[in-house]
């Protein structure tokens, strides 16, 4: 448990819990290797990717924790640290990059998003509602279509746990086997 909230990144199959970047494929390829961060794995709108972060092993800076000091407060970026922040303003220098966070099981929830562009934050919202994730892929460029939000339009619903994202990462055919599809 970090400030009162499970740190559970592969729990229940209700529960959707991820924790990542989002930027431009490229750009957070580089990004992981050169900070040893991992792989990401490919979205499904405007070249982007999503690279999962974790708070383990995986995680040699520490770059991810307790994001706020009071630990009752659940309407949050529970684990954007200051560390992380400083670190998305210098990675935002050339490239925009989208920080977000999925806290839901078996119903209510809450998500988050911090956009960096240009070496500063652009915009940040956490809401217990729907959007501040799909707000923040508009600012980016995604765009809902034929989709139900900007999110679905991403794909950012076809894994719900930062294991099963990086398993993809590593391995195109992760989503086929374990959806058959």
């Amino acid at each position: 448990m970090i400030a009162g909230h499970q740190q559970q990144w592969g729990a229940a199959p209700i529960a959707h819990n991820i924790c990542g970047l989002i930027a431009d494929l490229d750009h957070l390829s580089q990004l992981g290797i050169s900070r040893s961060l991992g792989q990401p794995a490919p979205l499904e709108a405007n070249g982007l990717g999503f690279l999962p972060l974790r708070q383990d092993e995986k995680n040699p800076d520490g770059l991810l924790g307790p994001g706020h000091d009071d630990p009752e407060e659940t309407v949050s970026l529970i684990y954007l640290t200051d560390k992380l922040r400083t670190r998305l303003a210098e990675w935002s220098e050339t490239k925009p990059i989208l920080y977000i966070e999925t806290h839901y099981a078996a119903g209510p929830g809450v998500q988050g998003a911090a956009l960096y562009q240009s070496g500063k934050c652009a915009f940040e919202r956490c809401s217990a509602s729907v959007g501040p994730i799909s707000e923040a892929l508009r600012k980016l460029g995604v765009h809902r279509e034929n989709h139900f939000d900007e999110y679905d339009a991403a794909g950012l619903g076809q894994f719900r746990n930062n294991d099963d994202w990086a398993a993809y990462a590593r391995d195109p055919d992760f989503k086929r086997r374990k959806f058959g599809r």
